[in-house]
């Protein structure tokens, strides 16, 4: 039996909903981020958003994806010479997204196998 969603797992769902239109929204304006970037980093968000709504098993796999988009998109900023800042910076500010981000998939993990009924 497969109990109700938790609240956070509710938020975590909208929010990464709302950050995959960003990414969609985002290829079709004159954005500075390569269209490849745009277009996975909408996708895993849309897939992860969904995973999370249903409460599915593969869900924290799709959001970790979504976390490696977010890190590569960052490394792509970082690299192009329009969003250019010091190394240092850019360290502390990755170091700082991994670190929530993992705070986040722990807690998904956490509720997720709490709350998903095990495949048998």
């Amino acid at each position: 039996m497969v109990r109700k969603r938790p609240i956070g797992i509710s938020i975590i769902s909208l929010v990464l909903g709302w950050l995959s239109l960003a990414g969609y929204i985002g290829i079709f304006t004159k954005s500075n981020l390569s269209f490849i970037i745009l277009l996975g980093y909408g996708t895993t968000a849309l897939l992860s958003a969904i995973g999370l709504w249903k409460m599915r098993t593969w869900a924290l796999r799709a959001y970790f994806t979504w976390c490696v988009v977010v890190i590569v998109m960052g490394i792509y900023m970082q690299i192009s010479p329009i969003y250019k800042v010091p190394m240092h910076l850019f360290a502390i500010f990755i170091f700082l997204v991994v670190v929530i981000l993992g705070l986040i998939a722990f807690y998904i993990f956490k509720k997720l196998n709490r709350t998903v009924e095990p495949v048998i």
